[in-house]
């Protein structure tokens, strides 16, 4: 039987297992963290766009222009006080993260439609 073994370290702000960022509700980001969107992401994202045109379908990021899924933290704040205020806490926490547990906040995540 193989093992596998798991290390998380924490710097900066920053919760990394075996050295992956992460975001979740057991691991929260330090609201100064600030990345921006991931380059690499954003190559991809390019790519399978122009792609998925040839091809007929029209990708688009849902979320502030030019951020490419970045959400800080305080834009992540306002968009979950946002659904508390519409649907209430408990709704509210099933469909957004809260500040600080948001994989858009490590810039490696976007919306599409």
């Amino acid at each position: 039987m193989k093992s596998c073994k798991i290390t998380v370290t924490y710097s900066g702000g920053l919760y990394k297992i075996n050295n992956i960022p992460i975001a979740n509700k057991l691991y929260g980001i330090s609201r100064k963290y600030n990345p921006g969107a991931n380059k690499t992401m954003i190559k991809q994202y390019k790519l399978m766009k122009a792609d998925a045109l040839k091809k007929g379908i029209y990708l688009d990021i849902v979320g502030a222009p030019n951020a490419y899924g970045f959400r800080s933290y305080e834009t992540q704040k306002a968009l979950y006080n946002n659904y508390i205020s519409m649907y209430g806490y408990d709704y509210a926490s099933k469909i957004s993260a809260k500040p600080g547990t948001s994989e858009h906040q490590l810039g490696l995540a976007m919306d599409m439609q």
